[in-house]
C-alpha cells in the first residue's frame, strides 16, 4: 500500500510537470489535486499504523495543505487569500505537532533570526506586486508563522538527535519561495518545476515522520 501511494504520487508529480511545461493549465490543475490527495490518503496510511496526537495532528496539518494547493489553483486574488489563510492555519498545526517534542529554544531563537533575515529578503523582493496594506499585513504574518515553524522544527531533538522533521520543514520553506516568486514576480516554469518536487517532498517527509519518530526508525517502513 505504502509504495503503491508513493509510486502513484511521483507518477502524478511527474505528469504535473511535464502538464505544465506544454502548458495543459487545466490538466495541471486535476493532476494537482491527485498528487495532493494520494499524499493525503498516505498520511492516514501512515498513522493507522501508529495512531499518536503528534500523527493526528501532522494529518491535520497536510489535509489542510491539500486543500490550501486546490485554493491557490485559481488565479484570483480571493482563491489566494484563502488559500494563504489554510496554509497559515495548516503551520499552525505543524507548530502544535512540533511541540509535543523537545526543542532546544536558543537554537530556535537563533534559527528564526537567521530564516526571518531571509524572509525579509523574500519580502522586500515582492512586496511590491503586494497591491493593499491587508495583503502585505496578510504576507508578513504568514511569514512570520513558517519562520516560527521552521525554526522550532531545526531545533527539535528525539534522544538527542536531530530529526526528518527539521528536513521536511526547509523543504516547505523553500517551496514557499518558488511559489511567491511565480505568483508575485515572474511565472516561469522553472518555478514550479523546482517548488512543486521540493512542496510535495516536504509532505512526504514530515507524514513519515508519524511513524519514524514513534518507532525510533531512520527509514521508512514499506
Amino acid at each position: 500500500m505504502t509504495l503503491f501511494l508513493l509510486s502513484g504520487a511521483a507518477v502524478s508529480l511527474t505528469a504535473l510537470l511535464i502538464a505544465d511545461a506544454v502548458k495543459q493549465p487545466k490538466l495541471s490543475a486535476v493532476l494537482k489535486v491527485v498528487t495532493s490527495a494520494l499524499l493525503v490518503i498516505y498520511c492516514f496510511h501512515i498513522y493507522f499504523q501508529q495512531p499518536s496526537t503528534y500523527g493526528v495532528l501532522i494529518v491535520i496539518a497536510i489535509t489542510l495543505g491539500a486543500l490550501g494547493d486546490v485554493c491557490l489553483i485559481s488565479k484570483q486574488k480571493l482563491w489566494f487569500v484563502i488559500g494563504l489563510s489554510v496554509f497559515l492555519l495548516g503551520h499552525l498545526v505543524f507548530i502544535a505537532a512540533f511541540l509535543q517534542y523537545d526543542f532546544n529554544p536558543a537554537e530556535s531563537m537563533a534559527g528564526m533570526i537567521g530564516i526571518g533575515i531571509a524572509m525579509y529578503a523574500v519580502f522586500n523582493h515582492i512586496k511590491s506586486k503586494l497591491e493593499t496594506t491587508a495583503m502585505k499585513a496578510a504576507v508578513i504574518i504568514y511569514m512570520l508563522t513558517i519562520a516560527i515553524m521552521a525554526a522550532i522544527a531545526l531545533s527539535i531533538r528525539v534522544e538527542g538527535e536531530h530529526t526528518l522533521i527539521g528536513l521536511g520543514a526547509i523543504l516547505f520553506l523553500l517551496s514557499d519561495y518558488f511559489v511567491a516568486n511565480n505568483r508575485f514576480n515572474k511565472t516561469r516554469l522553472y518555478n514550479r518545476a523546482i517548488g512543486l518536487p521540493l512542496y510535495y517532498s516536504a509532505q512526504f517527509i514530515l507524514a513519515t515522520t508519524i511513524i519514524t519518530l514513534q518507532t525510533n526508525s531512520r527509514w521508512l517502513p514499506v
